[in-house]
């Protein structure tokens, strides 16, 4: 019957066992929300232009293998630059540090564990 056989669905739906983050997943997520929110903000909080923006990115992937982050010299974009370079070097820290943890993603702004 109808009832018997969604109840067995129902049963076998309940035994599966989500995922759930374990600590160094959390940090992972915090270091990349951040990165994130750095990159949203160039333009709501700091006033950037797309174009800007787009340059300030470019500059942090062009240093992201780097040691050391090139000095500003005063031009504030390379400054906000540095600041998104620390947080994808934590992020690249971390998920070298816990290769375990890449069974997660940021879908639309929400954590799914795969």
């Amino acid at each position: 019957s109808v009832t018997s056989t969604s109840s067995v669905y129902a049963k076998k739906k309940r035994k599966k066992s989500k995922k759930k983050p374990t600590e160094n997943h959390l940090k992972i997520r915090t270091a990349v929300d951040a990165g994130d929110k750095w990159e949203f903000d160039l333009e709501r909080e700091h006033g950037l232009t797309d174009e800007q923006a787009c340059v300030c990115v470019s500059i942090v992937g062009q240093n992201l293998q780097e040691d050391e982050f090139p000095p500003s010299k005063g031009d504030r974009i390379v400054e906000l630059a540095k600041e998104g370079w620390e947080h994808l070097r934590e992020v690249d820290r971390l998920t070298k540090l816990y290769p375990e943890c890449g069974d997660q993603t940021n879908i639309d702004g929400e954590w799914i564990m795969l």
